[in-house]
C-alpha cells in the first residue's frame, strides 16, 4: 500500500503527514512544482499569504519565509522614484473586483518595479507584467481564496517599445526565468521530499481532513488559467479545463492514451526550427526521463484545425529517488508570436532600408562635397557665387553628418554594436582636441577642461571617442544659454577614467530622463533649433557600451544638466571589432 498524505498549513509552510490508505495525488507537490509564477491569498483584508509556487519565488527573487503568513500588499512596494508608480493601487483593484464579481480579473500589463536586495546594491529594477487573479469558490459559491498568476513581459514590452531591429531572444520568461526554472526545480524536489520524511512519524490526522485539504488544492489546480497535465508513460491521468479547451480535446479520457500518440494527433512540431517533434523530443516524456524542461510547440488545435504556440514547461514528480510520473504546463503565446513575428519584420525593413539609402546617398554627396570645395579654392569664381557655394558645401556637410549618425544607428540596431578599433590613445588629449574643434564652430561661448591630477592613457578608438566628445559638447551647447559655459572635466578613476560634461541649462523633465538616450529622442520638445535626427546621445551610448563603459545623465533646474560617462582603460576582448565591424 502507497501511504496517504494529508496537509496542514502552519503559517510559514505545508506539512505532509501520513496516514492509511491510498493516496489522492500530491497536489501540494504539484502547485509548488508548477513552472508558472501562482501565489494563493486568502479573502482577507491584508489578502494574506498563505502558498507560492516555486516559480513564483524565482521571479521575484524571494523565499516562502519572505512571504507566507505575510499581506501581499505590502511585500512588493512601489518605486519611490517613479512618481507614476500604481503598481499597489491596481493589484488592489483587481484582488477587490475579483472578490467583487466572484469571477476571473485579467489586467493589462502593469509597470510594477521589484526592489532589488540590499546586498544587490538595493533600488528597483524595471519590470513589467501581466497579472490574472481567479478566485476559488467554495460549494456555496463564496470565494475561499485568490489565485493570482504572474508573467513577466519585460523583455516583450520594451521589444515592442524599441522596435528592435531582429529578434534577440524569446520574452523574459520564455528565454531568462524558465531555463533557470527548469535548472532548479530537481533541487526543490530534494528539498520537499527532506522536509515530508522527517515529519512523517510527528502527526496523523484524519481521512476526512485529508480529503478536505486534497480538494482544497485540487480546486486550486483547476483554477489555474494555464492547461496543466498530469501523467506518467501511458497517458495524462489528470488536466484541468484550460488543457482541454487549448489544444481542442473535449474529455479527459481523449488525453488518457500513450503520450507518442497524443504527439502524432496533434502534429506537434517545434516552434524554433519547425522540425516535427520525435517522440522522445516531447517534453513531457523528457520529463518522465527525469529531465526537466521547457520548449515552445507548435501543435494543431483539433476542433479548428488552426496552428497553435505554446510554451510547454514539463518536471519530473518524484517520490523518493523514483520518478512517478511528469507535471506539465502550457501557456498559449500563439498571439505573442504572431505580433512578434510583426515587430521583427517591420524593424528589420525599416533599419534595412536606412543602411541601403544611407549608403546610396554617400556617393553622390561626396561628389558635392569635392565639387563645391574645389570651387571655393578656385581662384575663377565670380565673387558675387561664392557665397552660394559655402551655402552648398555647408548644407552637404550637414547631409554628410545626418547620413553617419544613420549609418551608425543601423550599425547599433541591426548589426550588432558600433564597431571599434582600440589603439593607445590620451582622453586628455582627445578632449582638448573636441573642445578646440567646438570653439571654432562657436567663438561666442566659453568651453572650458578641468583636468584633475592622473594619468589618462588607454587603449580605446581615438576616432570614435572624439565623436562621442563632440556629440555630448554640441549636445551641452544647444541646450544651454548662449552666455554660459561648458565644462569638460578629467577624473582618474584607477581602472577607469571619468569624464563629465556640465551645462547649466533648463532641467530635462524626470519623465524623459530615463529615455533620454534612445534613439530619435531630444531633451527637449522647446528650446534650441537643432539641425540632428535625434540620434546624438543613442550613438554616444553606443560607443561607450563599444568599450565596455557606461554613460548616465543627472539633470535639475539648481545644478544643470552633467553626462558622465566611465571608460575602463582597456577594451573587453569581446567588444573589440575592427572597421568591417568582426574581432
Amino acid at each position: 500500500m502507497v501511504a496517504v498524505h494529508r496537509w496542514e498549513f502552519t503559517g510559514t509552510s505545508w506539512l505532509t503527514f501520513a496516514m492509511p490508505p491510498s493516496p489522492p495525488p500530491d497536489f501540494q507537490q504539484l502547485f509548488e512544482q508548477l513552472p508558472g509564477a501562482y501565489l494563493v491569498a486568502l479573502p482577507d483584508a491584508d489578502f494574506t499569504l498563505m502558498a507560492v509556487s516555486d516559480a513564483y519565488l524565482r521571479a521575484t527573487g524571494t523565499t516562502r519565509e519572505d512571504l507566507l503568513g505575510h499581506p501581499l500588499l505590502e511585500l512588493f512596494p512601489d518605486n519611490r522614484e517613479d512618481p507614476n508608480a500604481a503598481g499597489v493601487h491596481d493589484l488592489r483593484a483587481s484582488l477587490e473586483r475579483t472578490l467583487t464579481t466572484r469571477a476571473p480579473d485579467t489586467m493589462a500589463v502593469r509597470k510594477h518595479d521589484l526592489q532589488r536586495p540590499e546586498a544587490e546594491g538595493g533600488g528597483f529594477e524595471e519590470r513589467y507584467w501581466r497579472p490574472l487573479t481567479t478566485p476559488v469558490l467554495s460549494p456555496e459559491g463564496e470565494v475561499r481564496y485568490l489565485l493570482h498568476r504572474l508573467e513577466d513581459v519585460t523583455d516583450f514590452v520594451r521589444l515592442s517599445r524599441e522596435h528592435t531591429a531582429a529578434l534577440q531572444g524569446r520574452t523574459t520568461e520564455a528565454k531568462g526565468e524558465s531555463p533557470h526554472r527548469a535548472q532548479t526545480l530537481q533541487a526543490d524536489n530534494q528539498e520537499l521530499r527532506a522536509t515530508q520524511e522527517r515529519l512523517l512519524t510527528e502527526r496523523t490526522h484524519t481521512a476526512e481532513e485529508m480529503t478536505r485539504d486534497a480538494a482544497i488544492l485540487q480546486a486550486i489546480l483547476q483554477a489555474i488559467p494555464d492547461g496543466l497535465y498530469v501523467g506518467d508513460a501511458t497517458g495524462i491521468k489528470l488536466a484541468n479545463r484550460p488543457a482541454l479547451e487549448m489544444l481542442g480535446f473535449q474529455s479527459l479520457e481523449e488525453l488518457n492514451q500513450n503520450v507518442a500518440s497524443l504527439g502524432e494527433r496533434l502534429q506537434n512540431h517545434s516552434a524554433e526550427d519547425g522540425h516535427r517533434l520525435a517522440p522522445e523530443e516531447e517534453p513531457f516524456m523528457r520529463a518522465f526521463r527525469g529531465k526537466a524542461t521547457t520548449q515552445e510547440v507548435r501543435a494543431r488545435h483539433l476542433l479548428t484545425g488552426r496552428d497553435v504556440v505554446v510554451r510547454c514547461a514539463a518536471a519530473p514528480v518524484c517520490i523518493g529517488d523514483d520518478i512517478i510520473g511528469a507535471v506539465a504546463v502550457n501557456t498559449d503565446i500563439t498571439e505573442r508570436k504572431h505580433i512578434e513575428e510583426e515587430l521583427r519584420q517591420t524593424a528589420e525593413f525599416r533599419e534595412r532600408f536606412l543602411g541601403i539609402v544611407s549608403h546610396d546617398l554617400r556617393s553622390p554627396l561626396s561628389a558635392i562635397l569635392l565639387s563645391s570645395n574645389a570651387l571655393m579654392r578656385s581662384e575663377d569664381i565670380i565673387p558675387k557665387h561664392l557665397t552660394a557655394v559655402r551655402r552648398i558645401a555647408l548644407s552637404a556637410e550637414r547631409m554628410e553628418r545626418m547620413i553617419s549618425d544613420l549609418l551608425d544607428f543601423t550599425r547599433g540596431r541591426l548589426g550588432g554594436g558600433i564597431p571599434i578599433s582600440p589603439r593607445p590613445a590620451n582622453l586628455r588629449a582627445l578632449c582638448q582636441q573636441v573642445r578646440e574643434e567646438l570653439e571654432i564652430g562657436h567663438p561666442q561661448r566659453a568651453l572650458r577642461l578641468s583636468v584633475h591630477a592622473g594619468h589618462f592613457r588607454g587603449e580605446w578608438d581615438a576616432d570614435r571617442l572624439t565623436q562621442l566628445l563632440g556629440n555630448l559638447g554640441k549636445n551641452a551647447l544647444d541646450y544651454s544659454p548662449t552666455d554660459t559655459p561648458v565644462d569638460f572635466v578629467l577624473r582618474d578613476e584607477g581602472e577607469q577614467v571619468c569624464v563629465e560634461v556640465h551645462n547649466e541649462g533648463p532641467a530635462i523633465s524626470p519623465d524623459l530622463l530615463p529615455h533620454l538616450f534612445e534613439p530619435f529622442r531630444r531633451a527637449t520638445d522647446k528650446g534650441h533649433p537643432t539641425s540632428g535626427l535625434g540620434l546624438g546621445l543613442f550613438i554616444a551610448q553606443q560607443i561607450v557600451r563599444a568599450h565596455g563603459g557606461h554613460v548616465e545623465a543627472r539633470s535639475s533646474q539648481e545644478e544643470g544638466t552633467t553626462f558622465t560617462l566611465w571608460l575602463p582603460r582597456s577594451v573587453p576582448v569581446s567588444s573589440s571589432r575592427g572597421p568591417d565591424g568582426t574581432p
